[in-house]
């Protein structure tokens, strides 16, 4: 679970680095690089891990934004049942085999 809080946080300084970007002009790296000086959000050795995970999630909202792609919950939710269960990896194996034989 606490990566799940992990990937948001991320989400959300992501989205305060385009904001801020659109209002600075500057880089999302200059952002990323000044506000984890003022806020301290990972280690020197880690920010470069940081700018990347921003730029990809960045780059992955712009994307939702303009494609806007709407998931039937049900189905994800009975993929994360599935994958609690044990159950997904034998349903995506079961269908890779039927499909490399109907070639």
């Amino acid at each position: 679970m606490s990566n799940i809080v992990q990937r948001n946080l991320q989400r959300s300084l992501a989205k305060s680095v385009s904001v801020l970007a659109e209002e600075t002009g500057l880089s999302p790296s200059e952002i990323i690089n000044t506000l984890n000086d003022e806020y301290g959000y990972v280690t020197p050795e880690l920010l470069p891990d940081l700018n990347k995970q921003v730029e990809l999630d960045r780059a992955a909202d712009l994307h939702a934004k303009q494609k806007k792609i709407k998931v039937n919950k049900g189905a994800v939710l009975k993929t994360a049942l599935d994958r609690e269960t044990s159950e997904l990896a034998k349903i995506v194996r079961n269908k890779s085999e039927d499909s490399r034989f109907q070639v």
